[in-house]
């Protein structure tokens, strides 16, 4: 239900691949939540988060490897630049850019309620504030922003995959 648009990780990619051009390095991450439970707890029972069980969480982890695996395989990136791992997106990734030394950082980002429609996104904004590096964030086809368009303004067109 909370999930991204399954193209929104092959639309950064493919924008990512367009600014690194023919001589740039490509790396990919994927930072998912840590995957979590919830349990009866203390002697009033109100429920507890723990970390789901092992075995739960390891299958998390492979369905979400050989995901990105396979979308990192068809834009050539090797499996030393691919990173998949559970945590904070709006840590993990500032990691990665500097582990990197990256000169881009291009990352998806979703709204997930109509107010925030018009915002560029809570993770995508502790990133910008976190990186020392250029950040394009790439919007799902599907967003409707309500910000009226000016006529001055640039569009890059985004060519039919």
């Amino acid at each position: 239900a909370h999930s991204k648009p399954a193209a929104l990780d092959e639309e950064v990619l493919r924008f990512a691949k367009m600014a690194a051009g023919d001589s740039g390095r490509l790396g990919a991450a994927h930072v998912y939540p840590v995957p979590i439970t919830m349990v009866a707890g203390g002697g009033m029972g109100e429920p507890v988060w723990v970390p789901a069980p092992a075995g739960e969480q390891r299958r998390i982890k492979q369905r979400a490897v050989q995901s990105v695996f396979g979308v990192t395989g068809r834009y050539g990136i090797s499996k030393a630049d691919r990173i998949v791992q559970p945590g904070d997106a709006a840590l993990e990734l500032p990691a990665a850019a500097k582990r990197w030394r990256a000169n881009l950082l291009v990352m998806g980002a979703v709204s997930r309620s109509a107010l925030k429609r018009a915002f560029i996104g809570h993770t995508a904004e502790r990133v910008i504030d976190a990186v020392n590096c250029d950040v394009l964030v790439v919007k799902p086809r599907s967003f409707k922003t309500s910000v009226k368009r000016k006529p001055n303004v640039a569009v890059l067109p985004m060519p039919p995959m």
